[in-house]
């Protein structure tokens, strides 16, 4: 595992480092990382794992905080709810928050909730003033009925539209078996658009889409072109 080296590597007592961006690690190490980096301000890692290198558990102690911490990024994690939730309560203070979940690893439908990350945000990081996400889960299948317009207007209460102005959107596409939710502008560097027959999108602000800064953060555009030929033609002969 690539957290093995991140674990090896001792931290000094009372580091001065303000900014670091790393591979995985422990939940253990994280922790020890935040309580001996009294001036770290941006933390930006790969994943956060729960369990210790022997195998075991690691259970967070919620009586704890980092407060030094405003900018938190996980950019390919494979946390649940329950987990994520375990790891941010840790560092209260957060202004930013960028998550990224591991494409290969299907997304925990209930970080789809946008009730639940309302009350999260509201009770245990009050001080969240930008929150980007890019949750995808590869592991829909073709059948499944997923209620788009139900998912998105859990994210269309006065907490997302007015007091933060944070917009969303949502892509459901049965035939790649795929459901994808985001903020808005896009926080992924790299982007995949296809074009697939019976796929469903949704928006919680029109505005938000049209901007000209909704693609700032892409590097990377890959477009299926053939497969977008092809569902138009099928879609024609229909």
């Amino acid at each position: 595992m690539l957290y093995v080296i991140v674990e090896s590597i001792p931290w000094p007592n009372q580091c001065s480092i303000q900014h670091l961006r790393i591979g995985s690690c422990t939940l253990e190490k994280y922790k020890a990382i935040l309580r001996h980096s009294p001036h770290l301000r941006t933390f930006n890692l790969k994943d956060c794992s729960m369990k210790n290198i022997d195998g075991t558990v690691f259970t967070p102690d919620v009586a704890t905080s980092y407060d030094q911490l405003t900018s938190l990024t996980f950019r390919k994690m494979c946390r649940s709810m329950e987990e994520l939730q375990s790891i941010l309560v840790l560092t209260p203070s957060l202004t930013h928050l960028k998550l990224i979940n591991d494409p290969a690893a299907a997304a925990s439908y209930n970080l789809f909730d946008g009730a639940r990350w309302e009350w999260f945000i509201e009770q245990k990081l009050s001080h969240l003033k930008i929150f980007e996400f890019f949750f995808s889960n590869t592991q829909v299948r073709e059948s499944a009925v997923i209620d788009v317009d139900s998912l998105v207007s859990r994210f269309q209460t006065p907490f997302w539209l007015d007091c933060k102005q944070w917009f969303i959107a949502c892509n459901f596409i049965p035939k790649a078996s795929r459901i994808n939710l985001y903020s808005l502008p896009v926080c992924e560097t790299l982007l995949n658009y296809n074009l697939y027959v019976n796929a469903v999108s949704r928006v919680t602000s029109l505005s938000a889409v049209r901007h000209e800064n909704l693609m700032k953060n892409v590097r990377t555009l890959r477009m299926n072109l053939t497969r977008a030929t092809i569902d138009a033609s099928v879609q024609q002969v229909l």
